[in-house]
């Protein structure tokens, strides 16, 4: 794979839906519970939990972008719910780390919202786990049209090893393969997201990941990025 920033695994991660599912109506537990019933093995609020919330909510408090009567997460990191470490953050946890829900964080989730008109709203899971994992699905399609990896298992191998995107799954673009490249397409579009050129050129010629015409394609961006004459 090629160097990008936050690499492979963390460029298309990171474009994952969780943050805007939060914002507009679902509970940090409904989000994990799509994503864990997914078969990922914590879901995204579980794991900012994990992490800290205040590795980026400092960074925003510091440089004066925090609007924690606006977003979520600045709420979190304003009312010093950091996590795992400080006993609570989307969660409240025991001496043993053990995560339960808590009236507490499901309040300030709900000033949040009041303060931006959202009102709470029921999505199906398979909806949850779109908003969640196409926008990664679509963000490894432009590293391949990049030439950012030579080929769409390289990716999968980053999000397996990466993020334990469930190995049964075959990781992000292995599941786009088994869902079925149009599919994918419609949906994102419909999500108001902007498909990848690629992942449009493949449904338009009805080219399979694993096809020789893909294979070519993401080869000639792999050697048009990583020519000698360029490093």
């Amino acid at each position: 794979v090629g160097n990008c920033d936050g690499f492979i695994a963390n460029r298309v991660m990171g474009v994952s839906g969780w943050p805007m599912l939060l914002q507009t109506g679902l509970m940090p537990h409904e989000i994990d519970a799509a994503a864990e019933g997914y078969g990922m093995r914590m879901g995204p609020c579980r794991m900012m939990d994990l992490v800290g919330l205040d590795l980026f909510g400092r960074e925003r408090a510091t440089a004066g972008v925090a609007k924690p009567d606006k977003y979520v997460m600045d709420a979190f990191f304003a009312a010093k719910r950091y996590g795992q470490k400080k006993g609570k953050g989307f969660y409240k946890y025991d001496e043993k780390r053990r995560h339960s829900r808590d009236p507490e964080a499901e309040a300030l989730v709900q000033d949040v919202w009041r303060k931006a008109g959202t009102s709470p709203r029921a999505l199906s899971e398979e909806d949850i786990v779109d908003r969640l994992y196409l926008p990664v699905v679509n963000e490894g399609f432009k590293c391949l049209e990049e030439g950012m990896a030579i080929r769409p298992s390289d990716i999968d191998v980053c999000c397996v090893f990466g993020y334990n995107w469930p190995r049964y799954r075959g990781g992000p673009m292995q599941w786009a393969s088994a869902e079925g490249l149009p599919k994918v397409l419609s949906k994102l579009e419909a999500m108001g997201e902007k498909p990848s050129a690629l992942l449009k050129e493949c449904v338009q010629n009805k080219w399979k990941l694993n096809s020789k015409e893909v294979a070519k394609r993401i080869e000639d961006a792999w050697k048009s990025r990583w020519s000698e004459s360029k490093l």
